[in-house]
């Protein structure tokens, strides 16, 4: 049952929630009360200690005052002012260590972002909103194209109309309406979460703090299973203060070769179209001179870091950086500069949570999104392909592999030769072999299991191309495919043939980000009705 409150005893607030405080000023950085000159004052809000703290930006001249006189030849005096201001409340009288902190205008700039409850928002939200009357959603994309989204539904509607997959996508922010009759608003209303809250809250005192103590009701609520999938993947926020705890275990991960299981080397996505040209690499950043052969190795970044001092190192990811090029001069680039940090694949548990580092960025995996994801791929390798690849024998590089293999399929040999369109000017490798049959098969052999993202994403940029791209059609017909009718012909199988000398390839072996990368790629292309498959190729010997 909702209060008997009007409507206009509630007014739309922005709210945060900061944790780990020692007092309540440590919501509050210190340095951003010196630089914005702020005001700091003590008061009581239902018989609570709280801090209000309020202060100004001013901009004076603005930044477009000179243009103004150049065009015209006057000179004015203008100047912005932009007011913040934040009120502090601890979320009980016995315990500050969390509290609220409700802004106006800029106020947020004041708050110690490292203190902010970064999921806070969407959890009230995701346990607030009805199910069938979402109206906004944010994601990332965790694939090669790395793209936000904002999918907007005034009406209100249903999760699976916002194209939510649920696997590889981050959720950032929601919108929705909701019943809010159990707070001071006492009706229904729309809410937005995010690492903040807007709702509508009491105006007095009693009220207000009665709608605080609601909400921590709700974030101890069961979420609506429709919406769980909203939950599930995480993205850590650059000043949540767990960002810096998880980096000092990857610094202890890369250091500490021990630790060789849990860390491994990732392909950062940008290269994958360009990934099979790539014959040297440069590293800038960290007084390393010369030219590097073949790819860089776990190892090499060990190096890189040896006898660098603990705190130093995280920058020194940041950094660091490597660029790949097409010759052996080093001249012909097929990327940019990337950071060391970008070609690092790091999984870790870590206070009961399971955390997971992808292009650089932190995600937090929560509920059973991991289970979801183990299911989804032993799917796909429970599934027997269509060809059998021989085992891979001792001495025997991938270039002599694919040539062994596709003579015993009496299939073509299209390793390394690469397609080149208006869409892809600087080509890109359809397949390693290339069957009678129309199938793509796509070789890798990889002492990591970290490796392998770049290779399922190149099956599915390959295969893509060839359903869409006319002009990649036409040159791949003009190459290899004189027996097919491509008048017709559409990829319909894609296999990844993977060979891991050091062990036994299994889906659990998978680093998450591959498995997500994966996935992906065959429910992208089985969408289209391209079949895909994962097929371990035995390793003779030792390597």
């Amino acid at each position: 049952m909702g209060r008997a409150v009007t409507k206009t005893q509630a007014k739309r607030t922005s709210l945060y929630r900061l944790n780990n405080l020692r007092t309540l000023s440590d919501a509050i950085k210190e340095e951003n009360l010196e630089k914005y000159g702020a005001d700091w004052h003590q008061c009581s809000i239902a018989g609570r200690e709280c801090i209000l703290v309020t202060a100004s930006i001013v901009t004076n001249p603005v930044k477009w005052r000179d243009r103004i006189q150049e065009l015209t030849g006057i000179t004015v005096a203008l100047k912005n002012e932009t007011a913040m201001g934040v009120l502090l409340i601890p979320e009980s009288s016995e315990n500050v260590q969390s509290a609220w902190a409700l802004c106006w205008g800029m106020g947020w700039l004041l708050l110690d972002q490292s203190k902010v409850d970064t999921f806070f928002g969407q959890r009230i939200a995701l346990r607030l909103t009805d199910p069938d009357k979402l109206v906004s959603i944010i994601k990332k994309t965790l694939d090669e194209k790395a793209k936000v989204d904002q999918t907007s539904i005034p009406s209100g509607e249903r999760v699976s109309r916002f194209g939510i997959e649920g696997i590889g996508e981050a959720v950032t922010k929601i919108v929705g309406k909701a019943d809010l009759s159990e707070f001071s608003f006492a009706k229904n209303g729309s809410i937005h979460g995010s690492d903040s809250l807007k709702i509508p809250l009491g105006v007095s005192s009693d009220n207000l703090v009665e709608d605080l103590n609601r909400l921590v009701e709700i974030m101890a609520r069961p979420i609506d299973p429709e919406l769980e999938i909203l939950e599930q993947l995480q993205n850590i926020k650059q000043k949540d203060s767990v960002r810096g705890e998880l980096e000092d275990l990857l610094i202890q991960a890369i250091v500490d070769p021990s630790e060789a299981s849990a860390v491994g080397i990732a392909f950062p996505m940008q290269v994958i179209e360009n990934f099979a040209r790539q014959e040297t690499y440069r590293i800038r950043g960290a007084g390393a001179r010369g030219i590097h052969s073949g790819i860089p190795e776990l190892e090499d970044f060990r190096d890189l870091l040896r006898g660098v001092p603990k705190e130093e190192c995280s920058k020194k990811l940041s950094s660091i950086k490597i660029q790949l090029f097409a010759d052996g001069e080093a001249r012909n680039a097929i990327s940019r500069e990337i950071p060391l940090r970008n070609w690092i694949a790091y999984e870790v548990d870590h206070q009961e949570k399971r955390y997971f580092l992808h292009e650089g960025d932190w995600y937090r995996i929560h509920g059973d999104y991991e289970e979801r994801l183990n299911n989804s791929v032993e799917k796909i390798f429970a599934k027997s392909a269509p060809v059998e690849l021989s085992p891979w024998r001792k001495g025997e590089d991938e270039a002599a592999y694919n040539m062994r293999v596709s003579g015993e399929l009496k299939a073509k040999l299209t390793d390394r030769d690469f397609i080149r369109t208006k869409q892809n000017a600087r080509g890109f490798e359809p397949c390693d072999i290339f069957t009678e049959k129309g199938e793509l098969i796509h070789i890798k052999k990889a002492k990591s299991s970290s490796t392998l993202s770049h290779l399922f994403a190149q099956g599915e940029n390959s295969a893509h191309s060839l359903s869409y791209d006319d002009e990649a059609r036409r040159e791949f017909k003009s190459k290899f495919g004189e027996e097919i009718d491509f008048e017709n012909w559409r990829p319909k199988c894609v296999i990844f043939g993977i060979c891991k000398p050091n062990g036994q390839l299994t889906s659990n072996s998978l680093f998450a980000f591959s498995k997500v990368t994966l996935h992906r790629a065959a429910f992208e292309l089985e969408q289209r009705g391209i079949d895909v498959f994962v097929a371990p190729i035995e390793f003779q010997g030792s390597d």
